[in-house]
This record gives structure tokens, sequence and C-alpha cells, in this order.
């Protein structure tokens, strides 16, 4: 192919990735690396667009977006790397958000279906939750691949931003598996990955000079049953759960219940957890009665 004619494909290239016009990028890029493999600024935007294409389309995948990176992050300008991560960041984050729409579209479905006449609320709402934790562990894999290929992003192009785009979703993916009954907690080695990453980012921002904003943590729970029973998804903590929500939140003073529970009842919970007997008092003497009258007012 004549000298012309690449240099044609490397303009069409350059206002397609300056227009946003990502299929169009993949496109040229392809068709660039073709001719020279060795072209490391067709890597790198064709990284750039095909993070911008995987957004939309389960036919390109995360493999493809780190393949181009490794091949073009040595010798392309630091213009087109810093352009080509702008483009990768954004598309990680429109991704987990589209898995975030995704879970919450499945989980309103499920909602939908109503409960055998006859049956009992607290089960059906312990099968509601039950779901809502399963499909959200099902997702966490996915959630964790957008977020080692942000992590790769800042490895090729340190910076404040980049940390606090990284530190903001691995606090989400914490804060999300808190919501949905600590569904990370059975994913042991994406637990462990996250926590090192948040532990290392940390560190990185204190280098810094930043202050990075600490895990948002989740007022869904009911601690000091959750400690008793070991379970959050338990039929008797959910029973609770539910009189809160139902009953407890739609009164005043219910509300100031709640906000003082919650300001209190952490370390409370904690106190109880570290010794059986102590769980098992608080079972019996509080939970289990609680749990019942609860259930009959629901009914």
């Amino acid at each position: 192919m004549s000298a012309a004619k690449i240099d044609e494909l490397d303009s069409l290239l350059q206002s397609a990735m300056e227009a946003g016009s990502f299929k169009d990028v993949h496109k040229y890029s392809s068709l660039l690396l073709e001719i020279d493999s060795t072209r490391s600024s067709a890597w790198i935007l064709k990284a750039a667009a095909t993070s911008a294409l995987m957004v939309n389309s389960d036919e390109v995948g995360i493999e493809e977006v780190v393949f181009c990176l490794d091949r073009g992050k040595n010798g392309s300008e630091s213009s087109a790397i810093t352009a080509a991560v702008k483009v990768i960041n954004s598309s990680c984050r429109k991704a987990i958000n589209k898995l975030d729409a995704v879970l919450k579209e499945k989980i309103l479905d499920q909602q939908k279906i109503p409960m055998p006449q006859g049956g009992s609320v607290i089960l059906h709402r312990v099968a509601q939750v039950g779901y809502a934790s399963l499909t959200a562990k099902g997702l966490a894999p996915k959630r964790l691949s957008f977020i080692k290929l942000l992590e790769k992003c800042y490895e090729i192009l340190p910076s404040e931003d980049g940390l606090m785009v990284l530190v903001e979703e691995v606090n989400s993916f914490l804060s999300h598996s808190s919501k949905y009954s600590n569904y990370l907690d059975s994913e042991t080695e994406i637990k462990s990955y996250i926590l090192r990453l948040q532990s290392k980012l940390g560190g990185a921002a204190k280098n810094l000079g930043i202050e990075i904003p600490k895990t948002s943590k989740s007022q869904s729970g009911c601690f000091i049953a959750t400690a008793a029973v070991g379970s959050y998804d338990h039929p008797k903590v959910v029973a609770l759960r539910i009189f809160r929500d139902c009953f407890l939140k739609r009164h005043r003073f219910g509300l100031i219940f709640i906000d003082f529970y919650y300001k209190t009842s952490p370390p409370i919970a904690n106190w109880i957890s570290r010794k059986e007997m102590r769980k098992l008092l608080v079972l019996w003497l509080v939970v289990n009665p609680l749990s019942k009258i609860s259930a009959r007012l629901l009914k």
C-alpha cells in the first residue's frame, strides 16, 4: 500500500478520534495495523475505541482492550495515551453503571412475582433478598474486571484524577456488596484483591497528600440481631428489617429510634459476636421475642 494511502488512513483515524466516532476509530486503526503492526499510536487508539464499544456490546471484550494497551503504551505520545486513558476510564464507569442497571432490572422483575396465596411474608421477603444477593454476586467478577482495567490505566498514566476514579469504584464495589447482603464475603479472592487494592491506593494517596473518602457503610442491617444469629439474611433478621421499614419508618419516634440504633449498636454487636454465650443470650432474650412480635404485627 502506498505511503499516501497510509497517511490518508492515519488522517481519517485522527479525525474519527477527535469526533468521538469510536466505530470508525476501531475500523481505521485496525486497517492501519494490518499494514503495520508496529504503529503504537494505532494500538493505543484502538484500545480506546474498543473500550467505548464494549459498553454496549458483548462481542467486544476487556481482553482486547488490555492487549491493545500493552502493544501501544510504550511507543505512543503522551497526548495520545492521555486521550485513550480518559476514554477507557469513562467507558469502564459506564459499564459498571450498566451492570447496576441490569441488576436493578432483574430484582424489580423478581419482585413483581406475587407471593403465593397463604404464603409467609417473611419467607417471601427472604427469597427476594436471597435472589438480589445471588444476582449481585454473579455480576461481581465482571465488575472486578472493569476495576482491573481502571487499575491498569492508572499504572500506565498515574494521575490524581485516575487515582480518584479508581478509589471511587473500589469503595463503590465494597458498598455495593454491603447493600446486597455482603456477597463479597463468599467471594474471598475478589474481596481480597479489592482490599489489597484499596490499601495500595490509600498509600498512593497519602504519598500525594490527598485525603480520600472512606468506604460508606450500609445502614440496612440489624446489627445486634445479625451478630446474634450469624447471618444478615436469617428469617428473624429479615422480619426485624421489614418491621423497621413497614412500621418504624412511618412514625417520628420510630425514625428517632432508628437513628439512635445505628449510632450505638455497631460496637455492641461487635461485643456480642465475640462470645457464643452472649449470642445465645441475645438470641433468646431479645431477637426471638422481637421477631415474633414483628411477624404478628406484619400479618
